[in-house]
């Protein structure tokens, strides 16, 4: 029977060391170890899954070495015990192989990387990109008036899921805005 588990991002560490394995008919080569989730908030805290790291391209390689050491490994050739000393995030989704359905560690990712490498743009890069923005916008406009469309975006269709109570109830007729008291 195959393991079930709401799909998600769990704290995890390998409940052994790592191996070196040969899967399938094709003995494919991979890394594998069992994972023990150890979130404590989380209903699926004490959840083993099994995890391969494939080795059978460069990028492959490269993603296995990348969970190794964010496992914990030290690089030691002879063991991968060191594997199993650092908690990890582990990436769970479903995956379905002959009919059945079983979550699978997806990525293993390292706690202490960051998740974005965005940087917010400066005050000139800003502003040219929203200059470029606002001409392709009214690029848009005018594309639009000449062959008789909308010149301004219609306005999202109501799903009836607005919530219109508490902080959003409009102000009941007659009286003034909440906020005209502080001038907005």
């Amino acid at each position: 029977m195959a393991i079930r588990i709401a799909k998600g991002t769990y704290m995890a560490r390998a409940s052994g060391a790592p191996r070196l394995t040969n899967h399938g008919e094709k003995q494919t080569p991979a890394v594998s170890a069992t994972m023990l989730i150890t979130e404590e908030t989380s209903p699926e805290k004490g959840t083993y899954l099994p995890w391969n790291g494939w080795l059978t391209t460069d990028n492959a390689k490269k993603r296995t070495a990348e969970a190794l050491y964010a496992m914990g490994w030290d690089g030691d050739p002879s063991s991968f015990d060191s594997a199993q000393t650092k908690s990890v995030y582990i990436v769970v989704d479903d995956e379905e192989y002959n009919g059945e359905t079983k979550s699978v560690i997806k990525f293993i990712n390292d706690p202490d990387r960051p998740r974005s490498s965005a940087q917010t743009m400066d005050a000139g890069q800003q502003q040219a990109a929203m200059s470029e923005l606002r001409g392709l916008v009214l690029s848009m406009r005018e594309e639009r008036a000449k062959r008789g469309g909308p010149t301004s975006p219609s306005p999202a269709p109501s799903r009836g899921d607005s919530f219109d109570f508490g902080a959003n109830a409009p102000p009941a007729a007659g009286s003034k805005s909440p906020n005209a008291k502080a001038g907005f």
